[in-house]
């Protein structure tokens, strides 16, 4: 991806796909992270 085409929508969906590779690593703690997120 070229630097220069960045949009503050591309970055937040690259931050997403980061948190989804984290995720991956660490199903448990992603889970718990997502369900407290979730209920506020």
């Amino acid at each position: 991806m070229l630097v220069g085409e960045w949009t503050c929508a591309t970055a937040e969906e690259h931050a997403l796909v980061r948190a989804d590779d984290e995720e991956r690593r660490k199903p448990s703690a992603a889970k718990r992270i997502k369900a407290a997120a979730e209920s506020g």
